[in-house]
């Protein structure tokens, strides 16, 4: 007789101790395990965000707005390099309502150049901001909605009534983690009403 041929016929002399014991293992393990994926969730973010880069918003919550000149404010900040702003208006495809995405109304002018890694081509940058109706929509995003470069697309909001009809002006590639490719970025002049105040002014530090 072995050690290997002892161990195994002590597995079989007590059952319900065996069963308990592997039991009480798997759940140690499942439990080690949820617990990591919910520390990961929640720290992921910072792994991939942009090192060159600080959002703002309000306290209780970014859909809540901030005063559209803490934009300007913080552009004459020294050592800020650019600043845009994003205000969520809760858009959705009244298709599918249970399809959810990122909207925001953002300022054409300098959004792009705060977020960089939302690579569009030359033309498609040009369109989206010489049109006051124009969207940027991620390409994970387009092929969702089946949209391209040209179509119109209708959305409605959870927040502001009626549909609101945009020009696809340009499908954007996510060049890093930082950014995903299942938002839409709007122009903010769409949204005339909205137009003085922001909900998360965005800048980009000057390289040292």
């Amino acid at each position: 007789m072995n050690f290997a041929t002892l161990a195994a016929r002590n597995l079989t002399r007590n059952k319900t101790r065996v069963v308990l014991t592997v039991g009480g293992v798997a759940v140690a393990v499942m439990a080690f395990l949820v617990f990591r994926t919910v520390i990961w969730a929640f720290t992921i973010g910072k792994e991939y965000a942009a090192k060159d880069r600080i959002a703002t918003r309000d306290s209780v919550s970014f859909i809540m707005r901030l005063p559209k000149v803490y934009a300007d404010k913080v552009r004459a900040v020294p050592g800020v390099k650019a600043a845009t702003w994003a205000d969520w208006w809760g858009g959705q495809d009244p298709r599918d309502k249970h399809n959810f995405f990122a909207t925001f109304a953002v300022d054409q002018s300098t959004y792009l150049d705060v977020y960089p890694e939302a690579v569009v081509t030359p033309e498609a940058k040009a369109r989206f901001l010489s049109d006051k109706q124009a969207a940027i929509v991620g390409d994970v995003l387009a092929k969702k909605l089946r949209v391209k470069e040209g179509d119109d697309i209708t959305l409605t909001s959870q927040i502001y009534r009626g549909e609101w009809k945009f020009h696809v002006a340009g499908i954007y590639k996510a060049a890093s983690k930082a950014i995903a490719a299942s938002t839409t970025p709007a122009a903010a002049a769409r949204f005339r009403r909205r137009s003085t105040t922001c909900s998360r002014p965005t800048t980009r530090p000057r390289s040292r």
